[in-house]
């Protein structure tokens, strides 16, 4: 190798001073002996004739078939690997490898052989002393040849070569410096092919190239396309090799961590989190390195290798985007997006580091899609840090890209995330400019997705269409337009599902709900909208490096006549309190209605199978908490009319937001030890829309539609759930309770339905008043849709299946049901989503619980409920009125009676 390279520095050097003498002399290539060839038509005055006595000192040739199939054979072990691999360009691969075997009969290099064919020269008798020297030097350097010395003969020729150049003859100088090509070419031929078949391909690769430059110096076409070929075949060899290595480590990181139902939250084990990234790295930086060496190749071979390069890491930005776009299990309000809130300084800093790797490998790649997640990543490590100016810097750039190459989802992220980092720095102006953009971005995007999205992006898209809007609200919160955040929370709400429900409302109300819209449906329905909705900003905090969330609940009351009314409670400062959930907490545990799946993720202990009598002082005074927080500050404006008159037990529709579902409400006791229902008649909707859209479906209902009264039972006598049973967990309390649907039928003098999923499908079509005392699983979830119900064993019912029907039902009671908070901090809850998928359905009200109770029903409350309605059409009313008479008689507290509420409209 070191011959080689000397001699074509040696063949540089003295290629100036042989056009300087040959300038005018056609150049040509001459082998062997320098009497064999063409000869120059220029001589030096004092050369001598040379007699053509040799053959030449190497042949070019050597079996072209055999370059063909070693070419063939890397491309066939390349479609193997990508078989394995699971490649989707397995197809392009095997085109490649038809290309190469068309051309293996065509002019493929291979090293040429040596033959020690040169002959010993005549030296002629009139030279003189340094023609003379120059003959015994060529004779030398060709006799070292034949014996396979090649580095004394090319010692001799270049001996030869200095003499031929002071006596300027052209002739010697230019086959001399010939036989100096052809060695070295062979030699650097013969030691990369040596190189290739040990798979030492950067060695090879630098031989070849060496090779190719001798030919160009030689201005040698055919050893130029030789040398071409095989520096392209050390190319694809280097390319498989990089292909496979990406693929050896990216095909066990798949099948470790895919399917991607919900990202992996880096803090959760951020170690684990750090190598799963490290092995991304180097696949990235594995395919990087094979696109460098197919960019050297040409015609259809480089545009397919690249194209393969190309799919595979869009492939690999799918799989990343699962992990990083992904909603979390948890939805709370977060400092900094995709998780990075999560991480302590110390991590952060680490991954930082790591990212601008990725950023750098990205750039490489040219992939706009990898660049553009890079940047979101990078900003949202540098937010989470409190580095702003960084943070706001990589946004931007993300914005311009993904403007570039028409992302849209990635640009609506990075508009989200600046304007996150703008309204931490209280610059309202610009973070609501943003986020009306990106609002726009996400609409559209929900209504006709762009096709470049990932089946697990449409989750994401809604979670960050809720925060766009949640932002949105407390600017305008900050800035003192209540009423405009009023509508902005609303908005928020009607985003939050993707069901049939949201297609519905959107071709009924082609507006966005406003204020006026809520007065005229306070005044239709006759009550007071109370609103909730918790907002979340965030201090830094110097000492942990970290973001302290501090909690504010903002209350807006709409009455049928009078203003709007808005109220904001600062939770976190106000309170020993950290935040409302801490509280919820605690009362559903003090009451016993906390299931036992939720226990066990909370480190509590299990259930105790029945209602206990928990010491009054533990839930009185935490329930007496919870109305000082959710209804003191606005009962003067539930008692007193817009005339000033009190107004007892008025109708009040609360519509609370995320983990306010988890309220008891009824139970909520004021400082008098009187409970909320005592005082108020109430109803509950997850929005002010959906409580527009039963009242909608009231009016469609005709009285000669249905007159049956049906039960849908839970599990019969003789049925039980399988000890493997995957819904099992999915039970409240892990049992069915299966008497009350008895108990409510023979009061009520119906039949009772019990049987598979269809069966019970086919008994809703004619009720008028259905009653499912089957539990409602929270947990359930099929596709984008949560919550369902078992009348029997076999396939549960969902809100799917219920939400595509066209129901004539004017009332249904769910008795059973258990809000599940897991699901409600993922965006969703079986409970509300079942309710919803009902009214999808055309029904106008329902009844349902917000827990279930072992071993327990509440038959007696809806006993006394069903026995009031036959005399009062108001649902509402009869409800309270049925609650009222459970707790003044009821031993076991609010737990037994006050889960159920009314959902939808109270008279028709």
């Amino acid at each position: 190798m070191l011959l080689a390279e000397s001699a074509l520095r040696r063949t540089a050097e003295i290629q100036s001073e042989r056009d300087r003498l040959c300038h005018e002399t056609e150049r040509g290539r001459h082998h062997g002996d320098p009497r064999n060839g063409e000869r120059e038509n220029c001589q030096g005055a004092d050369s001598e004739p040379i007699p053509n006595e040799s053959k030449p000192v190497a042949q070019e040739a050597r079996s072209q078939t055999d370059q063909a199939s070693r070419q063939s054979s890397i491309l066939q072990d390349y479609l193997k690997s990508a078989q394995a691999g699971g490649d989707r360009l397995a197809d392009v691969v095997m085109r490649n490898c038809e290309d190469v075997q068309e051309v293996a009969e065509g002019p493929f290099m291979m090293p040429p052989n040596r033959e020690p064919t040169a002959p010993v020269v005549k030296v002629p008798e009139d030279l003189d002393e340094q023609g003379r020297r120059f003959y015994e030097l060529f004779n030398a350097g060709g006799a070292a040849y034949n014996a396979a010395e090649m580095d004394e003969a090319y010692q001799h020729w270049t001996e030869a070569l200095e003499v031929a150049i002071e006596k300027k003859n052209r002739e010697w100088v230019s086959i001399v410096n010939g036989n100096i090509q052809a060695l070295s070419y062979q030699l650097l031929t013969c030691q990369g092919h040596e190189l290739l078949d040990a798979y030492e391909l950067e060695e090879a690769s630098k031989c070849f190239v060496l090779a190719r430059d001798v030919a160009v110096k030689a201005r040698n076409a055919a050893w130029q396309r030789s040398a071409d070929a095989s520096v392209a075949s050390v190319r694809k060899a280097q390319f498989k090799a990089c292909y496979d290595a990406a693929a050896a480590i990216f095909d066990p990181l798949l099948r470790d961590t895919l399917p991607v139902q919900t990202p992996s939250v880096p803090a959760a084990n951020a170690d684990d989190e750090w190598a799963r990234l490290l092995r991304l790295k180097e696949v990235l930086e594995h395919w990087a390195e094979a696109r460098k060496f197919a960019l050297q190749l040409i015609g259809r071979q480089r545009t397919e290798l690249l194209q393969m390069i190309s799919t595979v890491v869009r492939i690999a930005y799918d799989y990343q985007s699962a992990v990083t776009f992904c909603p979390a299990k948890d939805l709370r309000p977060t400092h900094s997006g995709n998780n990075t809130h999560l991480l302590d300084h110390s991590e952060r800093e680490r991954f930082i580091g790591l990212w601008e790797d990725v950023l750098t490998t990205a750039a490489s790649l040219e992939s706009d899609t990898w660049l553009c997640l890079v940047l979101n990543q990078l900003g949202n490590l540098h937010h989470a840090s409190f580095r702003n100016k960084a943070a706001e810097d990589c946004f931007l750039k993300g914005i311009e890209l993904a403007q570039q190459a028409q992302i849209k989802h990635l640009e609506a992220s990075h508009l989200t995330h600046l304007a996150r980092v703008h309204l931490g720095l209280a610059r309202y102006t610009e973070a609501e400019e943003l986020l009306n953009t990106a609002d726009e971005i996400w609409r559209a995007l929900r209504e006709n997705p762009d096709g470049r999205l990932s089946p697990h992006d449409a989750r994401y898209i809604v979670h960050q269409h809720c925060v766009c809007y949640e932002l949105l609200q407390f600017i305008m919160v900050s800035q003192y337009r209540y009423h405009e955040a009023l509508e902005m929370a609303e908005r928020q709400r009607s985003s939050t599902h993707l069901d049939k429900l949201s297609e519905k409302m959107s071709v009924n109300f082609n507006t966005n709900t406003t204020v006026d819209h809520m007065h005229s449906l306070a005044r239709f329905c006759e009550s007071v909208l109370v609103v909730y909705s918790v907002l979340t900003r965030f201090e830094w905090n110097v000492d942990k490096q970290a973001a302290d969330p501090i909690e504010q609940l903002c209350i807006w009351v709409i009455p049928p006549e009078g203003e709007l009314k808005f109220v904001q409670i600062n939770v976190t400062k106000d309170s020993g309190w950290g935040s409302l959930e801490e509280l919820i907490d605690q009362v559903r545990e003090s009451l016993c209605i906390m299931p036992d799946g939720e226990r066990a993720a909370q480190g509590r202990p299990a259930s105790l199978g029945v209602i206990v009598d928990a010491p009054e002082y533990r839930w009185k005074q935490q329930l007496r908490q919870l109305y000082d927080f959710l209804v003191y500050p606005i009962s003067d404006f539930l008692t007193v009319n817009a005339g000033l008159e009190f107004a007892p037990h008025r109708k009040v529709v609360l519509v609370p937001s995320g983990i306010l579902h988890l309220v008891p409400w009824p139970a909520l006791m004021d400082a008098d030890g009187k409970y909320l229902i005592e005082r108020y008649n109430l109803q509950v909707s997850p929005s002010v829309q959906v409580l527009a859209m039963a009242r909608l479906n009231a009016t469609k209902l005709k009285p000669e539609d249905g007159q049956k009264l049906v039960v849908v039972n839970s599990l019969q006598e003789d049925e039980t759930l399988e000890a493997n049973d995957p819904l099992g967990p999915l039970y409240p309390f892990g049992e069915p309770v299966s008497d009350e649907g008895e108990v409510i039928a023979g009061e009520l003098g119906c039949d009772l339905v019990t049987g598979p999923k269809e069966t019970a499908l086919f008994s809703m079509d004619s009720a008028r008043l259905l009653h499912v005392s089957a539990e409602v699983l929270g947990d359930l979830k099929e596709g984008l849709s949560w919550g369902g119900f078992i009348a029997s064993t076999g396939a549960p019912v969902s809100s799917r299946d219920v939400e595509t029907k066209e129901l004539v039902a004017e009332l249904v009671v769910l008795p059973a049901c258990n809000h599940s908070k897991s699901a409600l901090l993922q965006g969703g809850d079986g409970v509300i989503e079942l309710c919803r998928a009902f009214t999808c359905a055309g029904v106008p009200s329902l009844i349902y619980s917000m827990w279930a109770t072992p071993h327990q029903s509440t038959s007696q409350v809806l006993l006394q409920f069903y026995a009031l309605l036959r005399s009062q059409p108001d649902k509402a009313l009869c409800l309270s009125q049925a609650q009222r008479h459970a707790a003044a008689n009821d031993p076991y507290g609010p737990a037994s009676w006050a889960s159920l509420c009314l959902f939808g409209i109270a008279l028709l």
